[in-house]
């Protein structure tokens, strides 16, 4: 399941809703290249706490060296999951929906530093109960 605890206000991702049939719904989120390059760091943060690189403590090695020694790609992976995360939660709260599934996650490019990532997320929500006219009836 994807829970995001983050502060909602500070993000500049964008998202269209789209509604689909029998209460799905479609989102199309866009995080900016800024919002990017701090997923990131972000990873970055998270990467260098596990990987130990010969000639410097645990959690102790510059960016440029662990991507050198280990490739960008080792980044990749936890860089789309805080975007999904964040932009998905975000997108739930400003559309007030209520999801009673795990979203269905698709991206058609990769992701790359610098550029914009866009995903989708489609996901089930709970009906909108219309009430009808109840006076008079008896």
């Amino acid at each position: 399941m994807i829970l995001y605890t983050g502060d909602v206000r500070r993000s500049t991702m964008q998202s269209n809703l789209d509604k689909l049939e029998h209460n799905r719904v479609l989102l199309e989120l866009e995080a900016d290249p800024k919002e990017v390059a701090d997923a990131f760091n972000q990873a970055y943060k998270k990467v260098v706490k596990q990987i130990n690189v010969p000639g410097f403590r645990k959690g102790k090695t510059p960016r440029l060296i662990l991507e050198k020694q280990y490739g960008k790609e080792v980044l990749y992976q936890d860089a789309m999951e805080i975007l999904i995360s964040r932009g998905y939660y975000e997108a739930l709260v400003e559309h007030k929906l209520e999801p009673v599934d795990n979203p269905k996650i698709d991206f058609e490019d990769g992701i790359e530093e610098g550029k914009p990532f866009k995903f989708k997320a489609e996901v089930e929500v709970l009906p909108e109960i219309k009430l009808g006219q109840y006076k008079g009836i008896s």
